[in-house]
C-alpha cells in the first residue's frame, strides 16, 4: 500500500507543480498583490488556466480519491496509529480550506467564465490570484501527505 500512495501523492504534487510553472510568469501578483505585472502576462496565464481547467479537476480528483481510500486503508491496516491520523486530518485540513473556505469551485466556475481576450483585467487579476493561492495551497497538502507517506514507509 506505501509505494501507492507515493505514487498518488507524487503525482498530486506534479499537478501542483505543473500550475505553478503555468502561473510563474504572475507569481508576483498572486503572492505579493502586484498589480505591475503586464496585461499581456495575465492574459496568457488565464488563457491557459482556462484550457486546462477541463482536464485539471479529473487528474487531481485521481489524486483526492485514491489518495483518501488508499490513507483509509492504510489506517486500518496500521491500526489508526499517530502517522496514520495526522497524515489523513492534515491532507483533508487542507483540501476543506481549498474546497469551503476558499471556495475554489466558484474560482474554477469564474475561469471558464470570464473570456481572457475581452473580460475586464480586474477579473482576471481576481481568478488568477484566488486559483494560484488554491494551487499552492494544493501543493502544500500533496507534499504534505507525501512526507508523511515516506516517513511511513521508512519505518
Amino acid at each position: 500500500m506505501e509505494p501507492w500512495l507515493l505514487i498518488v501523492f507524487t503525482f498530486g504534487v506534479g499537478i501542483f507543480v505543473f500550475l505553478s510553472m503555468v502561473e510563474a510568469p504572475v507569481w508576483s501578483l498572486i503572492f505579493r498583490n502586484n498589480r505591475g505585472v503586464a496585461e499581456g502576462e495575465v492574459r496568457f496565464v488565464h488563457e491557459s488556466l482556462q484550457r486546462l481547467t477541463s482536464k485539471l479537476p479529473a487528474s487531481n480528483g485521481l489524486v483526492i480519491l485514491g489518495g483518501t481510500t488508499l490513507m483509509i486503508l492504510q489506517g486500518i491496516d496500521r491500526s489508526w496509529d499517530a502517522l496514520t491520523i495526522t497524515q489523513l486530518a492534515g491532507y483533508f485540513t487542507l483540501l476543506f480550506i481549498i474546497v469551503a473556505i476558499r471556495r475554489n469551485p466558484a474560482t474554477v466556475k469564474s475561469i471558464r467564465a470570464n473570456n481572457s481576450k475581452s473580460a475586464e483585467l480586474y477579473k482576471l487579476i481576481e481568478d488568477i490570484r484566488n486559483v494560484g493561492i488554491d494551487h499552492h495551497l494544493g501543493l502544500v497538502a500533496n507534499l504534505f501527505a507525501l512526507t508523511i507517506q515516506l516517513i511511513i514507509w521508512s519505518n
